[in-house]
Formats: structure tokens, sequence, C-alpha cells
């Protein structure tokens, strides 16, 4: 049994994808790690694999993940940009192995008839002239129409123009962002929380949480509070997001009278992107399905005259009408008059009452509904760009002075969990993989050790199980302006979970301090353990500090 595998596979996982993010179906994180040092150096990270071994080293490395929204992602495709004298290939329906593209591309899905000017507009080839080179640059943005024929023989049809924020978060030298040619409008949702303070005294079966907002929704927000032993609000777990939001607010409420009654737990709504309305561009809306894109002339014939009538077949509602260019008796072009309409199959047939013989031509039929009604279609783009700000996000209230090495992104991860406790998936716009411990002074001051005794990257060892964890931030724990002792920050790795009754030393066996009933212990948010790992990409380090911002952008093809 023979069966071909068709390019336009690609694009569709890049869309169902695409189609997850801004749905919210699929939730995707961008992570950052990998603090220390690569093994060859810095200036030459390793290369990574796509082991499962590979990936789980990856994932103890992650320091932090933070939310990826729809105005995060852009659709893309190979960047080409317009220059005299290059043969651009063109649209055409018969590219194969036995009839390649100029480039040599032998499917349409790799043709490189999209280019991009210096005005930052998108034009797609319609006929480049028998293959000839292109030498007048296309201009002008008609969304009902087609550009030329120019001097050099070329036709275009403009497709669009990338921009301002396009260009500055997805163009580059080598990827063109594109998108569907429509205007995007979205209702809002609750998707995400930021816990400030997990309060006292709740019990599950008693709590519940309210959302309320400035308007009546269009859809109430359900979100559910998980309580810790101790009875604080350890997170919130978003059942429905809700939709019609512009911003919300959270309050968590004791349902019963009577009950045991927590309080102190405040936790602040993030509302983010929703439901699409989309009004469809000049450009989406006068394509025109089933019409012709062009008739190419595979024999020019003979002893053509004056009396030379192309004439058309097919199934049109509209009918497409079309001369011939005769050049010494020869049939060298046939210019389209009127594309018709609603053509799903086409012939042409030349004929001559003077004499003429031999001539013929194809039928190209545009794109299904027309040119330029859905650019990411029509490019077959199977690439995603995913541009995220590291700005001020905190990480178990430390705002992080690190070199990361490492990045990537996570689809759909859990809530990190103890214990039998089933996960939920994680909805906040940060995520901690970390620990945070608060070090009394009555744990650490037997061994004399302050704050000065740790610096970032330090790995310190459990006494019994020698599992190790690494430092990634470090301050003095305050109550007030009180100093109680020092946090830390610390990154787990082998599955170390610190515990009352641990005790930390260093590599050298010095011992450090003591976790006591006097010592607090906050867990991560997110388990890095979790969801489905797309991508993995290794650099040199850069830093995210208060003074600076870093936008970390990548590009997948599926």
């Amino acid at each position: 049994m023979s069966t071909v595998l068709k390019n336009d596979v690609h694009n569709n996982i890049a869309q169902i994808v695409y189609t997850g993010i801004l749905s919210r179906t699929t939730r995707a994180y961008f992570f950052l790690g990998k603090t220390d040092q690569w093994d060859t150096g810095d200036s030459t990270p390793e290369a990574p694999d796509s082991s499962r071994k590979y990936e789980a080293k990856t994932r103890s490395d992650i320091i932090g993940m933070k939310y990826v929204s729809i105005s995060d992602v852009s659709f893309a495709i190979d960047r080409v940009d317009w220059s005299s004298g290059t043969v651009y290939d063109m649209y055409d329906d018969r590219y194969s192995s036995l009839y390649p593209a100029p480039s040599g591309a032998q499917d349409i899905a790799d043709a490189q008839m999209f280019v991009l000017t210096d005005e930052f507009n998108i034009y797609k080839c319609i006929s480049n002239n028998y293959n000839s080179p292109s030498t007048v640059k296309p201009t002008g943005t008609p969304a009902t129409g087609y550009i030329g024929a120019l001097a050099d023989g070329y036709i275009w049809k403009y497709m669009g123009t990338v921009s301002q924020v396009a260009r500055a978060k997805f163009l580059t030298p080598d990827y063109l962002p594109i998108d569907n040619t429509a205007t995007v409008i979205y209702e809002s949702g609750v998707t995400g929380f930021n816990k400030i303070n997990g309060g006292s005294g709740y019990v599950q079966e008693n709590v519940g949480v309210a959302v309320t907002g400035p308007q009546v929704p269009t859809r109430q927000a359900q979100i559910d509070a998980i309580v810790d032993p101790d009875g604080s609000i350890q997170t919130l777990v978003i059942v429905d997001p809700g939709e019609g939001y512009t911003s919300a607010d959270i309050t968590i409420q004791n349902q019963q009278e009577g009950q045991q009654q927590g309080t102190g737990a405040v936790f602040t709504a993030v509302v983010t992107d929703g439901s699409i309305v989309s009004e469809a561009s000049d450009v989406s809306a006068a394509a025109v399905d089933g019409e012709l894109s062009f008739l190419y002339v595979i024999d020019s014939g003979s002893g053509y005259s004056e009396n030379t009538q192309v004439q058309i077949s097919g199934d049109g509602t509209s009918q497409a009408t079309a001369t011939a260019v005769i050049v010494g008796g020869e049939i060298v072009g046939i210019t389209l008059n009127d594309r018709g309409e609603n053509y799903t199959n086409a012939t042409v047939q030349i004929t001559d009452s003077g004499g003429g013989t031999g001539a013929q031509a194809d039928v190209i039929l545009s794109p299904n509904e027309g040119h330029g009604k859905d650019l990411v279609r029509e490019s077959f783009a199977n690439i995603l760009g995913f541009q995220v700000t590291t700005t001020d996000d905190i990480n178990q209230s430390f705002l992080l002075e690190n070199d990361y090495r490492q990045s990537g992104l996570i689809f759909n991860p859990d809530e990190y969990t103890t214990g039998v406790t089933q996960p939920s998936k994680y909805f906040n716009s940060y995520g901690s993989t970390c620990f945070r411990v608060d070090i009394a002074n009555s744990d650490s001051s037997s061994y004399s050790t302050t704050l000065d005794d740790f610096s970032l990257d330090q790995k310190i060892y459990n006494q019994t199980t020698g599992r190790y964890l690494t430092v990634i931030a470090k301050k003095n724990w305050m109550d007030g302006e009180t100093v109680q002792g020092f946090s830390l920050l610390l990154l787990p790795s082998e599955g170390a979970v610190p515990e009352v009754g641990d005790t930390y030393q260093t590599v050298s066996n010095e011992i450090l301090f003591d976790i006591s009933a006097n010592s607090v212990i906050t867990n991560p948010e997110v388990d890095s353990r979790s969801g489905s790992m797309a991508f993995i990409s290794n650099r040199t380090p850069f830093r995210k500090s208060v003074e600076q911002i870093v936008n970390i952008r990548t590009f997948i093809e599926f």
C-alpha cells in the first residue's frame, strides 16, 4: 500500500497548539532554569538531547514558570526579503518531484512564494513570468486586487502588513510573523491568581470562594480553595474561568455559621484573554472563493492570429474570461480579464479560426476560499514564535538575580502537592518550583551560621539522606523591623524535600542549621515534573535582575 503524508499536517498541528493557547484549553508555561555553569563551559552550552533522562535533568533545574498568553505567541514562516534579480516561486498547485519549483521545492508548502518588502508589506507571488527574475518591487496595499503584471511580468497579491508590535516581538532575520488577517477582540475570564496571604484557621469543608467584578459577567467564574493541614489556604483551583470580566476580586468565605472560622487569606485575580470575537480584515473579506489564479502556457504553438479565442470550461458560478498574448504567432501568455468565482475544476482551450495550432495551457486554481482569506493556512505556517518578557516576577517573595542557561516550554503543568493529594492543573501567572525555608535564629545560632555563610548556587546537604538543595536566593527573615533569622529559596534535587527535623550541612560536612517547628517551610507552587515538555533551549548565561528586563524569544517548528 502506497501512502503520502501531506505537508499540511504540520500546519494543522501548529494551529491546534495555537488554538489551544488561545482558547485556554492548553496552558503553556515558559520556564527558566540551570543556574550553575555548563560542564563544557559557559561559552559553549551543551547540546540538549531528546532522551527522557535529559528531560528529567532539565526539569530538576527549573527555577520557575511564567504563563504564556496568546499575545506572546505568533505564527511564523521563513523570512524572505524581496531583492531585485531573484527568481521567486509562484503559487502553483502542480509543484511535485516531477515538476519542482524554481527554488527546488517539490511541494507547494515548501515554495518560496511570500516576500517581505522594506515597507513591511507581505506579498504572494501569483506569477513569476515563467521563472524570470523579479526586478520591480511590489508596492501598494490593495485589499481587493492584484498588483501587476509589473514591468518584469510578475503578478503579486498583497497579503498584509507586519504590525509594529509584531515586528518588535517576533520579526527576526530568519522568521516572518504572520496572522490570520483578522482583527481579534477578546472577552476576559479569571485565568490565574496571586497568593498574598494564606491566612489561618480554615477548614476544607467550610470554605468557599466568591468572585466579583465591576460588572455582571456573561458567565460566572468558579474557584475552589485547597486548605493545608495547618489551616491556611494552600492554593486555589480554577474550575471555570468564567467570561466577560475586565477585572475581578477574590474573597475567601466561611460558609457555615457555628463552625470553625478562618481569617486572613488574601488572593488577587489575574484576568486575561478569553473567547474570540473576530472581524475579517479587508484582505480576508475581499478574497474570492474558487477564482482562477493563473493560466500557465505549457506549449506556445504556432501560427496564431488575432482571431485566437481562449475558452474556459468548468463549474464556476461566475464565468472567467481571458485573452491570449501573441508574439510572432506563438501564445506567450494568457491574461485573465475576469478570474471567475466558485470553480473547483476548470480547463482551458485555445482556438484560432486563422489556423493557429498546438498551444496548450494549464489552469491554476486559487486556494480554498481564495488568495488572502487565511494567510496562516495559505503559507502552510508550521512555526510558532514565543516571546516572554521577564520583569519583576516574584519567586516565593524573592526578586531573583540569577544567571540562567536553560529555557523551554511546558504544557499543562500541575500544582505542587504532597502525599496522596490529587494534583490540579496550575493556573497562576507565575509559578515557583523552589522551596522557601525561613530558618529561625534558634535553629542556626548554635552553629554560628548567618546569612553571609550562604552563596548563590551553593549546595547544602541533608545530613541523613545526603540529598542536596541548591541556594537560589537569600535574605533576612523579618518580622516588622526585627530579624527573626534568614530565608533561603532552595531548588530541590533527586527528590530532596526539606522537613522539620532535618539538619543541613556544607559539602565539607560543616553543619549550617537544623529545621525545627520554629522555622517555616513553604512548598513549591508548581510541579516541575508535571506537564508535557515541548522544547528545551540551552544558551549562554543571561541574567534577570531588578534593573534588567530580558525578552526570551523562541521559535518551534512543528
